[in-house]
């Protein structure tokens, strides 16, 4: 264990691009682990707190950007070969597709707050064929708003304490 905090503190923010990108992208990597570590970790300075952000933002647009690309170019017979690998069988899709009728483009700003949904988001909404144009402002506001989520507490606690450096690292 002690060898993952080392390696987190020496690569930080490369570790938390590829994390957040790979939970995105449906992989068992806990999202809500790494942006609260990193959180710790600009509350203690050894992270800049808008390159935190900056990084969160990117990682999770780089990575809902390409499952909407995979869902678009899949089609559903991308649910139905590979969805069981990744717990979006048949069944599952539909009750999410579903899900995004009802709700339109607002889940897909509120998708990163839910544990199990943000990782699908992308895909469905690719498969559904929903255009790219009201893809994607939704889905990079939801991006912005989950980094803020997780940076935000830990400046306001250091900020409170008087001792917020501008920048490190």
């Amino acid at each position: 264990m002690s060898y993952l905090i080392t390696l987190f503190e020496q690569h930080s923010y490369l570790i938390l691009f590829i994390g957040i990108f790979l939970e995105l992208m449906a992989l068992p990597i806990s999202g809500e682990f790494l942006m609260s570590y990193a959180g710790f970790f600009v509350y203690q300075g050894e992270m800049n707190y808008f390159l935190a952000i900056l990084t969160v933002f990117l990682s999770a647009g780089a990575g809902i950007t390409l499952t909407y690309w995979i869902g678009k170019a899949g089609g559903y017979k991308l649910i139905e070969k590979y969805g069981k690998y990744v717990h979006l069988g048949p069944e599952r899709y539909k009750k999410t597709a579903a899900w995004f009728e009802r709700s339109g483009s607002k889940l897909l700003v509120f998708a990163y707050f839910i544990p199990g949904v943000r990782h699908f988001t992308g895909y469905v909404s690719g498969v559904s064929k929903i255009p790219f144009r009201k893809f994607i402002i939704p889905a990079y506001t939801g991006a912005f708003f989950m980094g803020n989520l997780f940076y935000y507490p830990w400046k306001s606690i250091r900020s409170k304490m008087g001792y917020f450096p501008s920048s490190s690292r």
